[in-house]
């Protein structure tokens, strides 16, 4: 089994621990969004063995050099434009998304007062998967994660999902990435129903 199934599975069973227990939930629903992330880091990993090693694409050194430079969104985006030719539209869906995913996990693993930034949350707000509190979040005397609401953890889930079937997309079309991209939309295309928020 490929991490990244390993990993997107966790995030749904996450998901599902979060639908089943409607209680205390904070747990559940940071770990959707720790291994929804991971489950595209694995992704793109496994994707650059197999150009690598498989198809003869790129070259793994130069790939070293790129998976160790930026973080984050950017990336993805520089790993998918070295083997692929293209990147996730930024500014669409799913890349505004895994963004916000991104801002997340950074703000769970590596806590710093201001990470991730006010504008992720305000966003996430907005959509009712975190709640606001009274006060700027600077000020805030609570984390973030305890302003969070069942919802994240299907929209973390989701957001994996979707990122993994647009990079399936971004694939050549020759039939060994046709069947790679087959695999890839199958292990990532379940999507939860909406959570209560």
């Amino acid at each position: 089994m490929n991490f990244s199934v390993f990993f997107i599975e966790i995030a749904r069973r996450a998901v599902e621990r979060v639908r089943d227990n409607p209680g205390y939930n904070q747990p559940s629903i940071l770990e959707a969004v720790v291994f929804a992330w991971f489950s595209i880091e694995a992704l793109l990993n496994e994707q650059a063995y197999i150009e690598t090693t498989q198809f003869g694409n790129g070259d793994a050194p130069v790939y070293s050099v790129l998976e160790r430079g930026a973080g984050g969104f950017e990336r993805i985006q520089a790993i998918l434009v070295y083997f692929y030719g293209q990147a996730l539209k930024d500014g669409d869906h799913p890349a505004n998304d895994l963004k916000h995913l991104g801002h997340l996990r950074n703000g769970i693993a590596h806590y710093r007062f201001e990470d991730p930034p006010a504008r992720t949350l305000d966003d996430l707000a907005q959509r009712g998967f975190i709640s606001k509190p009274d006060v700027p979040w600077s000020q805030n005397p609570f984390a973030w994660p305890s302003h969070v609401q069942a919802g994240l953890a299907g929209w973390a889930y989701n957001t994996a999902c979707d990122t993994a079937r647009a990079i399936a997309d971004l694939l050549p079309s020759d039939e060994a990435h046709e069947h790679e991209a087959s695999l890839i939309r199958h292990n990532f295309g379940g999507e939860v129903r909406p959570l209560s928020k």
